[in-house]
C-alpha cells in the first residue's frame, strides 16, 4: 500500500475503539515516599492513550512511544485500549545521508475518544544509522522524549509547565551531588538524571552551588531466585542549608540477576525518566518548585 493511502487508513481508525483493557504496568515508575497519590500520574476519566504504530507497525518506535508516554504519567501501550482511550499514530519517512547518522521526519497524529483530531505534531530526528528501522526501543525512548512530552501536555493541560524553575533562591538549581549504584550506574544513572531533568525545563547543575538543591540516588540489588533481583532506587532531595532531606522517591522493580552489574545502559535512561515525575510532584507539593 503506498504511504499516502497507508496514512489516510490509519488515520480513519484513529476513532475506533477496540477491546477493554486494565491498567498497562508501569516500571520502576516513581512514587513520593511522603505521600501514594502523585497528581502527575492521575489522568482524567482513566482514560489512557492507545498507540496505532508507527507506518502501521507496531515495532520499536511505536513501543518506544508508549513507553515514554507510561514514563510521563500516562497508562500506554499498542496492543489495547478501550472507547474512553485517545488514539496516536505515527508517520515517518528516513532520509539516508552519508556517515554514521540518517534523519528522520516523523509525523504524530494524536486524536480524542470521540475522533476529532487533536494534535498534529512534526519532528525531525538524527538518529544513528538503522536505529530506527532496526534498533530497539529502549535505545529510542530519549530521542521520542519532546514530542511524546507535548503530547501528554494536550492530554493532561494541567500537569505543571515543564518550564519551571527551582524556587526559594533566585537562581536556585538542582544538582545531583551523589549516586551510589552496582556497575557504572554511579556515572551512568547521574548523567541520565542530568539529562532527564534538564528535558523538562528544570535548572540543572554540574556542582551544588551554595543556593541549589541536592539530590541524592541509592541503588540496593537484592536476590529474589529464579535468576532475578529486586531493585529499589531511592532519590532523596535536600536544601542546601539542611541536614533532613526535604523528601524522598522510590522506585523499585524486578529485573533479571546482573542486569545492572556492569555497562547500565539505556536502562539508566529509563530509570531517570521514569523517576522525573515524582522528582517534580515532590518539588510541587513542598513548595520548591514553581513554573516561570
Amino acid at each position: 500500500m503506498p504511504p499516502a493511502c497507508l496514512r489516510t487508513v490509519l488515520l480513519l481508525l484513529l476513532g475506533l475503539a477496540v477491546a477493554a483493557c486494565g491498567p498497562l504496568p508501569r516500571p520502576f515508575q516513581s512514587t513520593p515516599a511522603e505521600k501514594s497519590d502523585n497528581g502527575l500520574l492521575e489522568l482524567p476519566q482513566g482514560r489512557g492513550v492507545y498507540v496505532l504504530g508507527v507506518d502501521g507497525r507496531r515495532g520499536a518506535p511505536a513501543q518506544a512511544a508508549a513507553a515514554e508516554l507510561r514514563a510521563l504519567g500516562l497508562p500506554a501501550g499498542t496492543a489495547l485500549a478501550n472507547e474512553g482511550s485517545y488514539a496516536l499514530a505515527g508517520f515517518s519517512e528516513v532520509e539516508d545521508r552519508p556517515g554514521p547518522d540518517e534523519n528522520v521526519a516523523i509525523q504524530w497524529v494524536l486524536s480524542a475518544p470521540d475522533g476529532r483530531i487533536l494534535q498534529n505534531t512534526n519532528s525531525t530526528l538524527s538518529l544513528p544509522d538503522g536505529l530506527w528501522r532496526t534498533g530497539d526501543a529502549a535505545a529510542l525512548r530519549a530521542h521520542l522524549h519532546p514530542a511524546m512530552r507535548d503530547i501528554a501536555a494536550t492530554i493532561m493541560p494541567d500537569r505543571p509547565s515543564a518550564n519551571r524553575a527551582v524556587s526559594g533562591s533566585a537562581g536556585a538549581g538542582l544538582a545531583i551531588v551523589k549516586v551510589t549504584a552496582p556497575g557504572d550506574g554511579p556515572e551512568s544513572l547521574s548523567a541520565a538524571m542530568e539529562k532527564a531533568l534538564a528535558a523538562e525545563g528544570l535548572p540543572v547543575r554540574r556542582e551544588a552551588g551554595e543556593d541549589d538543591l541536592r539530590i541524592e540516588g541509592e541503588v540496593t540489588v537484592v536476590p529474589q531466585g529464579g535468576g532475578l533481583e529486586r531493585v529499589a532506587i531511592v532519590w532523596t532531595v535536600r536544601r542546601p542549608e539542611d541536614s533532613e532531606p526535604l523528601g524522598t522517591v522510590r522506585q523499585e522493580n524486578t529485573v533479571p540477576a546482573g542486569l545492572l552489574s556492569g555497562p547500565w545502559g539505556g536502562n539508566a535512561q529509563v530509570v531517570a525518566q521514569a523517576a522525573v515525575p515524582g522528582l517534580v510532584d515532590l518539588l510541587r507539593k513542598t513548595g520548591r518548585g514553581s513554573t516561570e
